[in-house]
């Protein structure tokens, strides 16, 4: 175990496919996402046991039905920013299948920085945010938007995660993720990088740790 965390060398960089059965594989493609760094993000999730998550970004819903499926038994409010209004439309009664009876879930369509939806979601965690995963749009000026719109809202304790902290190789020397998140490590928060493997060019999850 303690190898398997520790020598990076040995972590499974590979992306990872959501496997249903029962769902039609074609509207579900591909995660966005190394396997190793899903599982150990996931894992956090269920041992900091949130009851107030936000996630920026669904897309086709991989990591969402992840917090849903293992939600806080007690209780959790789960909302959900998705700027594709067809996604949100053909996916959503799906997502809902894995929402249990204690869990509050919803769904804005529309971009997260849009005044209207930033006040809405501020309204719905006026009392603080325990997880906030930012995942929408991958670039500079959108993704600092959200982490200084939604950021605040979250309580000591809480995480703030970023993905893709790591630049794609064709997104040249285009401003990214990960220019928001040097800046994010210069200025002192404490943080965590989830890589899969050395030299790694793309993924790769940033988690800021609320104090």
């Amino acid at each position: 175990m303690f190898d398997d965390f520790y020598d990076i060398d040995a972590r499974d960089g590979k992306d990872v496919k959501f496997i249903d059965p029962d769902y039609d594989l074609e509207l579900m493609p591909l995660i966005m996402q190394s396997r190793w760094e899903l599982t150990d993000f996931i894992t956090r999730y269920i041992k900091a046991q949130p009851k107030t998550v936000l996630e920026i970004g669904v897309a086709h819903g991989g990591t969402m039905i992840q917090w849903l499926k293992y939600a806080n038994d007690d209780g959790c409010n789960i909302v959900g920013i998705e700027y594709t209004k067809a996604r949100v439309e053909r996916n959503l009664s799906y997502w809902e299948s894995f929402k249990k009876p204690e869990t509050s879930f919803q769904v804005f369509v529309g971009r997260s920085q849009k005044p209207e939806i930033v006040e809405k979601v501020c309204e719905i965690f006026k009392d603080g945010l325990d997880w906030l995963f930012i995942d929408g749009m991958h670039h500079y000026d959108t993704a600092k938007e959200d982490f200084v719109n939604y950021g605040p809202l979250v309580k000591s304790g809480g995480i703030i995660a970023l993905h893709d902290i790591y630049r794609e190789v064709d997104q040249g020397s285009d401003e990214t993720v990960t220019e928001l998140w040097e800046e994010i490590r210069h200025a002192g928060y404490l943080t965590r990088e989830l890589r899969s493997f050395p030299g790694q060019n793309n993924r790769g999850i940033g988690i800021v740790y609320v104090e």
